[in-house]
C-alpha cells in the first residue's frame, strides 16, 4: 500500500475527467435553468452543478474512494448478455409492478466488454449490469424475489458482492470455465485453507 501522497494523475486522464464533469456540470444546469424547481432545489442544483476547484487532498484508495453511506438499502446485481437488455428491463419492470414495488431508488444499467477471468459475470459475452437497490422495508425480500427470478430465467450472473440466491449447482450451469476453477482452486489449497463455510458452500455445495 502506497503510505505517502500519491502521484497526481497524468495529463490526458486528468483532462478527460475534467471535460467530462465539465460537460456533465453544463448539461445539469442547462436542464435546471429550463424545467421551474423550487427556490430551495434550486439553490441546491446551482451549488452542485456549479463548477469546483479540484481538490489538492492525496491518500491512498481506501481512504479516498469511500464516503459514508447514511441510507440503508438491499441490493442486487445481475450480469446479462448485452444483446438481451432490452427484453430483460421490460420484464423486469412488468414482474416489480406486479410484486407492488414502491423504491425510491434507481435503477443502474451499465454496458461493459466480454472479460475471461473463468468466474468473472462479463466472461465471454458483451455485458450489462444491471443493479436494483430497495429501502430495508418489509416489502423488500418479495421486489428481490420478484427481480432476481427475471434476472435468472434472463440467463444472469450474479455480482459476487451483493445479494443473490444462487446455489453451486445453478452458479455451474452458467460458466463454462466452472470446473477448470475449482480444479485449479483445489490444486492450490488441497485442504481447504482458504475456504470458508460460504464459500464452500457457494463452490461445492456443501453444508457449512
Amino acid at each position: 500500500m502506497h503510505a505517502g501522497p500519491l502521484p497526481a494523475p497524468g495529463p490526458a486522464p486528468g483532462a478527460a475527467g475534467s471535460d467530462l464533469r465539465g460537460r456533465t456540470r453544463a448539461t445539469a444546469r442547462a436542464v435546471a435553468s429550463r424545467v421551474p424547481l423550487p427556490p430551495r432545489a434550486a439553490r441546491w442544483a446551482t451549488v452542485r452543478t456549479w463548477p469546483a476547484p479540484p481538490s489538492p487532498r492525496t491518500a491512498p484508495a481506501h481512504l479516498s474512494l469511500v464516503f459514508p453511506q447514511r441510507l440503508r438499502f438491499a441490493a442486487l446485481e445481475y450480469a446479462v448478455a448485452l444483446e438481451d437488455l432490452p427484453r430483460t428491463v421490460a420484464a423486469l419492470r412488468a414482474a416489480l409492478r406486479r410484486a407492488g414495488f414502491a423504491g425510491t431508488l434507481p435503477m443502474e444499467l451499465r454496458p461493459g466488454p466480454a472479460e475471461t477471468t473463468w468466474l468473472g459475470p462479463a466472461h465471454g459475452r458483451p455485458t450489462a449490469w444491471i443493479n436494483l437497490a430497495v429501502p430495508r422495508t418489509a416489502g423488500r425480500a418479495r421486489w428481490l424475489r420478484a427481480a432476481e427470478d427475471v434476472l435468472v430465467q434472463g440467463g444472469g450472473r450474479p455480482h459476487w458482492a451483493k445479494l443473490h440466491g444462487l446455489d453451486a449447482p445453478a452458479l455451474r450451469s452458467r460458466y463454462p470455465r466452472w470446473d477448470d476453477f475449482l480444479g485449479v482452486r483445489a490444486s492450490l489449497d488441497p485442504d481447504g485453507l482458504f475456504l470458508s463455510p460460504y464459500a464452500r458452500h457457494l463452490l461445492t455445495g456443501e453444508l457449512p
